[in-house]
C-alpha cells in the first residue's frame, strides 16, 4: 500500500504541476528504504515506486483524442510509467520527466522511440 501511494503522489505531482507530491513521495521513499530488505515481497513494490521517481514520464497530448498521436499516447501509458494530460490542440506530445521536458514529436513511431530512450 505504501508504494502504491508513493506512484499516486508522483503521479499527482506530474498531473498537477505541484512538487509538493513528490517531496512527500520522495520522504517517503526514504523512510522505507532502510526497510526494503527485510520486506520479502512486497520489496518488489517498494523497487518498483523507487524506479518510477527516477523514470515517471508526463505525456501532454495536443494532439485530438482520435488521431493517431494520441492513441500511441495512450498506449505507452499502460506499459510504463506514464501519465497522460491533454493540452491545446498543436498536433503534438511533449514528453517531459520531473525537471525536464523535451522535444515536441509529431509521430507516433518517434513518441514510442523517444519514450524508451527516455526512460532507458
Amino acid at each position: 500500500a505504501n508504494a502504491l501511494a508513493i506512484m499516486l503522489l508522483l503521479k499527482l505531482s506530474l498531473m498537477t504541476g505541484k512538487d509538493a507530491y513528490r517531496q512527500q513521495a520522495e520522504r517517503s521513499l526514504r523512510l522505507f528504504a532502510r526497510s526494503a530488505l527485510e520486506m520479502s515481497v512486497h520489496a518488489g513494490a517498494f523497487f518498483c515506486a523507487y524506479d518510477a521517481f527516477f523514470r515517471m514520464l508526463k505525456l501532454t497530448v495536443e494532439a485530438m483524442p482520435d488521431s493517431e498521436l494520441a492513441r500511441a499516447a495512450r498506449a505507452l501509458a499502460g506499459t510504463t510509467y506514464n501519465v497522460v494530460l491533454y493540452g491545446e490542440e498543436n498536433n503534438r506530445v511533449i514528453p517531459c520527466t520531473a525537471n525536464t521536458c523535451y522535444d515536441p514529436i509529431l509521430d507516433p513511431a518517434q513518441l514510442r522511440d523517444s519514450c524508451a530512450r527516455i526512460q532507458g
